[in-house]
């Protein structure tokens, strides 16, 4: 009859299994989680695009008389884009363009959006032509283009996603850290 040997692990050696197994989850949680910032980023810039294309596409179809446009207006302190109240702004027209939170919408727990010229908020103006008019119904203050919006969240993502509007372009595009001036964009 066979002896039946027994075997077993040591105190050290399921300590540093259990040490080893412990920095790979903390790598991979950390990985994880600035991965899903970067995503809600992406997201919230993509609503943004989404809906200022909206915006310019009903300016073009809806728009007839040269005083009509569609007119809106990004409030960086509450994340929301929304129609103006002006009297000449076609987005207003039944079906109204309903407003959009970006926070809500990317799922995020934090946004801050910020521009590259003016405060908060910004307005934009889409003609029927589908180009951005140079000033607004709302007030008859010249914009300055391209004006970018940069998106970010908390100090988790040196990351900025970056939304360009232009006289007749939307892009958007990234940039690593608040102090690059650049972003570097895709063609949209």
């Amino acid at each position: 009859m066979r002896g039946i040997s027994r075997q077993a692990f040591t105190l050290l050696e399921l300590m540093v299994t259990i040490a080893v197994i412990m920095i790979v989850s903390s790598l991979v949680i950390r990985g994880t989680y600035t991965y899903l910032q970067e995503q809600h980023l992406r997201q919230a810039a993509n609503e943004l695009v989404s809906y200022l294309l909206t915006a310019r596409g009903r300016a073009m179809r809806d728009a007839n008389d040269s005083d009509k446009a569609c007119e809106v207006q990004l409030d960086a302190a509450t994340s929301t884009v929304g129609a103006t109240a002006a009297a000449a702004n076609i987005c207003n027209d039944p079906p109204v363009l309903p407003a959009l939170n970006l926070l809500a919408a990317s799922g995020a727990a934090a946004l801050t959006i910020t521009a590259s010229t003016g405060n908060s908020p910004y307005t934009i103006t889409f003609t029927r032509s589908g180009t951005v008019a140079a000033s607004n119904l709302s007030s008859s203050t010249a914009i300055t283009l391209p004006r970018i919006f940069y998106l970010s969240n908390s100090s988790a993502t040196q990351m900025q996603r970056c939304v360009m509007v232009d006289l007749n372009s939307l892009r958007i595009g990234w940039r690593n850290s608040s102090a690059t001036p650049l972003c570097t964009y895709n063609a949209y």
